[in-house]
């Protein structure tokens, strides 16, 4: 998962208006936390940091929400601009919300 974000975050390097900075520092942000949230978890127990399945980690840091809510959001945006829609959204705060705006409006 964390691979798969730091190649999103190289491949949008080229982009240099603003909201993309922002964007890319918050993903960057929200890696870290989730790092130290894993150190910190191990340094209290290193029994957690015997594991070799990454899984096991996804729980200790509500930072790995944020970059999971960030993915659904960003395809709530996709489809919006699929269906002609390129404008800030204000109707919807969450891709779950804009899938339920989207399915009743269809």
């Amino acid at each position: 998962m964390l691979l798969a974000m730091a190649a999103l975050l190289a491949g949008c390097k080229g982009a240099q208006d603003s909201s993309s900075n922002e964007m890319r520092a918050v993903v960057h942000a929200d890696m870290n936390e989730v790092m130290s949230d894993i150190d910190a978890a191990m340094k209290n127990d290193p029994a957690v940091g015997m594991s070799s399945n990454p899984y096991d980690y996804v729980g200790i840091s509500p930072a790995f929400e944020r970059l999971v809510g960030l993915r659904e959001y960003l395809l709530a945006i996709a489809g919006q601009r699929i269906l002609g829609g390129d404008e800030p959204n204000q109707a919807w705060a969450t891709g779950k919300e804009w899938a339920a705006l989207y399915r009743s409006q269809h």
